[in-house]
């Protein structure tokens, strides 16, 4: 699994895994880049594993059953040969459109210029909390979209949010609606979609935003933000990992081994 950690000045750094056994081996020696594990990390792994291994569920099922169980602690770093993930670690701040893009898309998930596969998104952060403000006690929020983007008559890339879509139940509309359907304020967001019949586009990427309530002041510090996005294929197709992985190699992105080992437990 792919882990980027990306500075307010937007510098990438990546980080590769597949056959981590545990959680607990990210904190294995041997990298060149450090990789600090925290809770919001550990939850955004746990929380996306529920759902690689789950059904897509409606709103109202997911009252009872969450984002689903998780797959077993040794294998929740794998990521299967007809899928591609990548762990984005950003650190946003106020009135900054955090980007990365062009997003390296498998070749067979792509058919005549569409994208035909599943995307899965899941956000995780720690924001500021105001025990007196009631049921506004989360002070800020984070937008996370997967999509694609076009040039304007300005020459400015333009993103259409396709997961979740622009203009759906929860995107917009009153604020009711964003919160029960969009996960508005909640620190832990959850995002699917299947294309069975394809989405085109030239360009795509994944775009972050944050937003505060009014009349709270500014961040003292950027907000870290941890971003997992899991393109699967639709027909268990196997090329999708390496195909996700050549293609991040030929980019510009800064890599290394999220584990140098895989470490076995032998009982006597």
């Amino acid at each position: 699994m792919p882990h980027f950690v990306d500075d307010v000045d937007q510098q990438p750094r990546a980080v590769f895994q597949r056959t981590t056994p545990a959680v607990s081996a990210l904190m294995l020696p041997g990298r060149p880049y450090e990789v600090a594990v925290s809770p919001t990390m550990v939850k955004a792994l746990m929380v996306h594993s529920a759902q690689i291994n789950s059904p897509d569920r409606d709103i109202a099922q997911r009252r009872y059953f969450g984002a689903g169980l998780p797959g077993d602690p040794g294998v929740v770093l794998y990521d299967s040969d007809s899928s591609f993930t990548m762990l984005f670690e950003l650190d946003i701040i106020d009135s900054m459109k955090w980007r990365k893009a062009p997003y390296p898309i498998p070749p067979s998930l792509l058919y005549e210029g569409k994208f035909r596969g599943e995307v899965i998104i899941t956000a995780v952060y720690s924001p500021p909390l105001d025990p007196s403000a009631g049921a506004e006690y989360v002070r800020f929020n984070v937008d996370v979209g997967f999509g694609t983007f076009t040039a304007n008559p300005g020459g400015e890339p333009h993103f259409k949010g396709c997961v979740p879509a622009l203009g759906e139940l929860g995107t917009t509309g009153l604020e009711e609606a964003q919160v029960e359907h969009g996960g508005k304020w909640s620190p832990v967001k959850i995002y699917r979609r299947r294309f069975p019949k394809g989405m085109a586009g030239e360009t795509w990427g994944l775009q972050a935003t944050l937003l505060r309530r009014a009349f709270e002041p500014q961040l003292a510090q950027p907000l870290r933000v941890v971003i997992a996005v899991t393109l699967r294929a639709l027909d268990d197709n196997p090329n999708i990992y390496g195909e996700g992985r050549r293609l991040l190699a030929a980019s510009n992105w800064i890599s290394q081994d999220l584990s140098q080992r895989v470490d076995i437990p032998v009982r006597t």
